[in-house]
């Protein structure tokens, strides 16, 4: 008697997907509640008293990480909720599953490398929190921040683990290296140099290459999928498929956040009022920070479409 093939049973795989999806958009709900309390840990640490006094994070490049990090969390975790929610039908696919589990990875990646800038931060000035009255307080708000990344990092990678493998071991190494890099320039950085203005301009664009770059290097690593089929993890318009149209879109997006950046920045002295060169600074830093940023994000995110 001949053996008759199985074929797979359409209802079992949807209920699979089913369950993914469900993970999925915990998931999605994880990230953003993590991106929330980052920032509420950022701007704390930086403007209250009582932990700024403890903090040896708050001058560049050190400030400009978290600052840049906060950005892109926020804005990959609102992504993230909106595409996991969105209500659809049919269930999505692996390779948009895959997507968005790298996408919910850049996100906590974001929260990671200022971490562990934080903690060069840390080794590098010890005198600022060591023996502070409020140092406690601090270093115990960094490890409640580092153990809810573990977490929220845990629940993204399992949402579907086929998505999630080593990856080459050439991949593996830069992204390593890209972590040391980071945590290497923070501790040799020229303090001094932020006497200038110069030099404080190379602080605050060398805080978003040191930030981007290993984001872009673990997302590659860590939850590899297939780079020429882009199209199917996100679908954008025709129109946006073009990368001077995407280009123009970053550009616009960092002359206008670094426009609202001044603004707040005004709002908070006394007068109401900056120099333009401040303006001027406010949105040039801006737009080169989230340049770099989409550069190093834009083939991990899916982003970039055949011409």
């Amino acid at each position: 008697m001949n053996a008759q093939a199985v074929s797979p049973d359409p209802t079992a795989h949807d209920a699979e997907a089913a369950l993914v999806l469900t993970r999925l958009r915990r998931s999605a709900v994880a990230v953003a509640l993590l991106s929330l309390a980052f920032e509420a840990f950022f701007q704390l640490a930086k403007h209250v008293p009582t932990l700024a006094s403890a903090n040896p994070s708050v001058d560049d490049p050190f400030d400009a990480i978290g600052s840049f990090a906060v950005q892109a969390a926020l804005l990959l975790a609102a992504v993230s909720l909106a595409r996991a929610w969105w209500p659809r039908r049919p269930l999505p696919t692996s390779p948009q599953v895959c997507g968005l589990v790298r996408l919910q990875f850049v996100s906590v990646s974001a929260v990671v490398m200022t971490i562990v800038g934080d903690l060069v931060a840390l080794g590098r000035h010890p005198g600022v929190w060591v023996g502070a009255p409020n140092g406690p307080a601090y270093v115990g708000s960094l490890a409640a921040l580092t153990l809810a990344t573990i977490g929220v990092g845990t629940i993204v990678l399992q949402v579907d683990r086929s998505c999630v493998r080593w990856s080459s071991a050439g991949a593996l190494l830069r992204a390593c290296a890209s972590l040391v890099a980071l945590a290497a320039a923070l501790w040799i950085f020229p303090e001094g140099m932020r006497a200038s203005v110069l030099g404080e301009l190379v602080a605050v664009v060398l805080g978003a290459v040191l930030l981007f770059v290993p984001m872009a290097e673990f997302a590659l690593a860590i939850v590899p999928y297939s780079v020429n089929r882009f199209a199917e993890v996100v679908a954008l318009p025709e129109w946006l498929h073009s990368e001077y149209t995407q280009w123009a879109i970053v550009v616009s997006a960092g002359v206008g956040a670094g426009g609202l950046i001044a603004i707040a920045e005004a709002l908070s002295i006394a007068g109401g009022s900056l120099k333009i060169a401040a303006v001027a600074a406010y949105l040039g830093l801006e737009t080169i920070a989230v340049a770099i940023g989409f550069a190093m994000l834009r083939g991990p995110l899916g982003l970039r479409y055949p011409s």
